[in-house]
């Protein structure tokens, strides 16, 4: 058991480590650019794109998503938005917890001592950007599949489906979870902004 804490906070130390110099070495990339652009104006040529480490993180989270609800998998069904909603809900917990043992976020780090002075040489508003990053980009996943789900025949011609749907989205919504994991968010990448498209309020209206 001892080999096994030491291999976790290791791995943990490890991971901060990485994933703060990850974010060093991007936010010099942006500060390059920025100062590129003002430079050579509409001349300058543009930047080749890396993935940030926000990114990284995030990209077999998607792959494990769409692994479960595309194609013709069971777990892709629309009329049961409950099931990806609830994926959702458990990355974004995890996540959250997972930043907070590597002391990227308010409360966490305890008893992890590597790359302290790092992280406090380096810009926190750079570090919380890719921490909410990933948040962000786990929401919109839920978002971007709340509304294929609309346009399938079920929702569309079932308001009783329709209905049960937009229940699943509002108790999401109201998580203490999502609440905590949404703050900072871009608005538009919330599953309850699908809510607010024409076609699904015209909808509701009839």
């Amino acid at each position: 058991m001892g080999k096994l804490n030491y291999d976790a906070v290791s791995a943990v130390a490890s991971f901060r480590t990485h994933f703060l110099l990850m974010v060093q070495l991007f936010g010099g990339k942006y500060k390059e650019e920025e100062a590129e652009e003002e430079d050579g104006g509409d001349e300058a040529a543009p930047a080749a794109v890396e993935a940030s480490p926000g990114e990284i993180m995030l990209a077999p989270l998607r792959k494990r998503f769409r692994y479960h609800f595309s194609g013709s998998r069971k777990t892709n069904n629309p009329v049961r938005p409950e099931w990806f909603l609830m994926q959702t809900k458990l990355w974004l917990r995890n996540c959250g917890r997972f930043f907070e043992r590597c002391g990227l976020v308010e409360g966490g780090g305890g008893g992890v001592g590597v790359a302290g002075q790092q992280q406090q040489r380096l810009a926190r508003r750079e570090v919380l950007a890719e921490v909410r990053l990933v948040r962000q980009g786990l929401l919109r996943m839920a978002a971007d599949k709340l509304a294929e789900d609309l346009e399938s025949p079920y929702l569309r011609q079932d308001d009783l489906l329709l209905s049960h749907a937009i229940d699943e989205v509002l108790i999401f919504t109201k998580d203490a979870v999502v609440v905590e994991m949404s703050s900072g968010v871009e608005s538009e990448a919330l599953p309850v902004s699908v809510l607010s498209r024409d076609e699904v309020c015209q909808r509701c209206c009839l």
